[in-house]
């Protein structure tokens, strides 16, 4: 895996193993599907969309935007807070997200499968 923009890293940790994705939406995915990454965990960690400072997943702020081009093309990005996460989504016209409800969410609903067609585009 190369990482291209730290803005998307993420990572959790499993049974002592790290486990390390180019993009958040991935680690969502992955963490879901495999069962290793409930939404209240305090081992998983993001970059802030802004700052690229770790935060704690479950604290972070949510923003999914499908039409932003992100590592394999989810959308997902996050912030520290609910203020920068607002201010994003009145530029994208977006929806922001608490871990839990993206997680008790469909994640179908917001486009976070895995995506390998994704067109090239430049992220802001």
């Amino acid at each position: 895996m190369l990482i291209t923009d730290d803005r998307f890293v993420a990572a959790y940790r499993f049974e002592d193993e790290a486990k390390k994705f180019d993009n958040i939406g991935g680690m969502l995915l992955h963490g879901t599907e495999s069962g290793e990454l409930p939404a209240t965990s305090d081992d998983a960690w993001v970059h802030d969309w802004k700052s690229r400072a770790w935060l704690s997943a479950a604290e972070a702020w949510y923003v999914v935007a499908p039409d932003l081009v992100t590592p394999i093309g989810q959308g997902v990005v996050v912030f520290a807070d609910r203020v920068a996460a607002d201010a994003f989504v009145i530029e994208q016209a977006e929806e922001v997200f608490s871990c839990v409800e993206l997680f008790h969410l469909r994640m179908e609903e917001f486009g976070l499968v895995h995506r390998h067609d994704h067109e090239e585009g430049v992220v802001p």
